[in-house]
């Protein structure tokens, strides 16, 4: 509710006729929240992606007053469990994976989460599918489950990432350019935000490759999660390791 009275286009919770929002079924909690029109993109083109950096600058610079602090359920300490969780089954079936895991895992633990960088309210899984279009134009963004308070930089990896690749692996320099641009007309990234870009692009990839390989290993019997496949995301890690996208932007 707070996030849409700072004009961020989000479903709003609604409460029953006692004013109460959460609910109970089937004793698990529950809400209902507005519809908000439009579709997911499947092919995001350079104008979408301009407006979803937009968005996520516009999430990122939204009054917190009254909004509790949310610890990061995907951060450096679930990564190191999720590490130990999969090495039986990388080291039959992926050794250099785990290899490559562990490398940055040890990497990042060192380096990136202990620079001092702006921190705020993050979306931290702003993918295409959490978000709706309208004839090209931005209607809706999804799903803050794993909203957190962490380094805005890092959210805005998570974002090209998920946005700024092609379905082979390969960067699309169009989308990319457009991701940067898009989130620098709203908010301009500090001069040791865009030093650390590459290390949160890593540090964005690692969390995803980590978390796919978990759904693919240990599936959650009975649930709707869609399991993607953890391919995309060593892609991801690898292009980072080897190449700097800065250039791109």
């Amino acid at each position: 509710t707070q996030l849409s009275k700072n004009g961020i286009p989000c479903p709003v919770s609604i409460a029953d006729n006692d004013g109460q929002v959460l609910q109970r079924i089937h004793d698990k909690p529950a809400l209902l929240v507005t519809r908000l029109p439009g579709e997911s993109p499947v092919m995001p083109r350079s104008t979408e992606c301009y407006q979803a950096g937009e968005l996520l600058a516009a999430i990122h610079l939204t009054d917190q007053n009254g909004l509790p602090h949310l610890d990061n359920l995907n951060g450096l300490s679930q990564w190191r469990r999720l590490t130990t969780q999969l090495s039986p089954a990388l080291t039959q079936q992926q050794p250099q994976w785990l290899q490559q895991i562990a490398t940055e895992l040890a990497r990042l633990s060192s380096g990136f989460f202990h620079k001092s960088l702006p921190t705020g309210l993050c979306h931290s899984d702003l993918f295409p599918d959490n978000t709706l279009f309208v004839r090209g134009q931005l209607t809706g963004v999804l799903d803050f489950h794993f909203a957190c308070h962490e380094r805005l930089i890092y959210d805005v990896a998570i974002l090209m990432n998920a946005w700024g690749f092609e379905a082979n692996g390969s960067p699309c320099r169009d989308n990319l350019h457009a991701l940067w641009q898009g989130y620098c007309s709203r908010r301009c990234p500090t001069a040791a935000e865009i030093e650390a870009l590459n290390d949160a692009l890593r540090a964005a990839a690692l969390r995803f490759l980590l978390t796919r390989l978990r759904d693919h290993h240990f599936p959650r019997h009975g649930s709707q999660v869609l399991r993607k496949p953890p391919e995309e995301y060593q892609q991801r890690l690898t292009f980072h390791q080897q190449h700097d996208i800065r250039p791109m932007l």
